[in-house]
């Protein structure tokens, strides 16, 4: 069996229970746990894809901000977030638009 639908669903739960339990929004929850405000967006209807990296350090994330009237979700085993450390950004370069040439124009009659 793949793996990527088990962690899938592994987060997708993680993120109903936070987000249930402390009425945050889903995007709230994917900004802190993710860096990306459309994360679970993306993650439940399947259009994103993600590292083992980024499950790893989202579940980390979950398990040291789980609140301690929570229940952990059976089935998924929390990661330490000091096991998984934080790996630098990379600052993205402003894109350079293209200047492409306009056809000429005709001149007015």
């Amino acid at each position: 069996m793949p793996l990527e639908p088990v962690l899938r669903g592994h987060l997708i739960k993680l993120f109903q229970a936070y987000a249930e339990h402390t009425e945050v929004a889903f995007s709230t929850v994917s900004q802190r746990f993710t860096g990306d405000v459309r994360f679970y967006d993306k993650l439940v209807s399947g259009k994103s894809r993600f590292s083992v990296y980024i499950y790893d350090r989202a579940v980390a994330k979950f398990a040291h901000h789980w609140p301690a009237t929570l229940r952990w979700p059976d089935g998924i085993e929390k990661i330490p977030l000091s096991k998984v450390p934080e790996r630098p950004r990379k600052k993205r370069e402003p894109q350079k638009r293209s200047r492409g040439k306009r056809a000429p124009q005709k001149p007015a009659a």
